[in-house]
């Protein structure tokens, strides 16, 4: 199947209205517990899930997995950066680690609008 015959076949099934959500890289803490930021983080997402119709995008839920050494942190990051700036039309940033952070400047630079929200703020 051509990416043409492929992106005419998923168009085909996906709902007008459905097409186009808005797609919001959300950032998290992760470094400091990662088991404990995993399931805050995935809670989070549900909670989001029923409050708004976005496409929610989590990095610490995506490549989570590939943390197994300091080393994997920078291609992380770097996969990151790529979802800001090509897929992301926002950044909700529910933190203030050193990767939030960086994540929060990369937006910026990138043009992506930043809000800084809170848990607490969503209820």
């Amino acid at each position: 199947m051509s990416y043409d015959e492929a992106k005419e076949f998923w168009e085909s099934i996906i709902p007008e209205e459905r097409k186009r959500r808005k797609r919001v890289f959300v950032s998290f803490p992760f470094a400091d517990n990662p088991a404990v930021n995993r399931l805050q983080n995935l809670e989070l997402l549900y909670v989001l899930r029923e409050k708004y119709d976005h496409l929610f995008i989590s990095p610490l839920l995506l490549f989570g997995y590939l943390d197994t050494d300091e080393g994997n942190r920078e291609d992380i990051m770097a996969y990151c950066k790529g979802m800001i700036s090509y897929l992301s039309d926002e950044l909700w940033s529910f933190g203030t680690s050193e990767g939030c952070m960086m994540e929060r400047e990369f937006a910026k630079k990138a043009g992506v609008p930043v809000y800084i929200l809170r848990k607490e703020d969503l209820k």
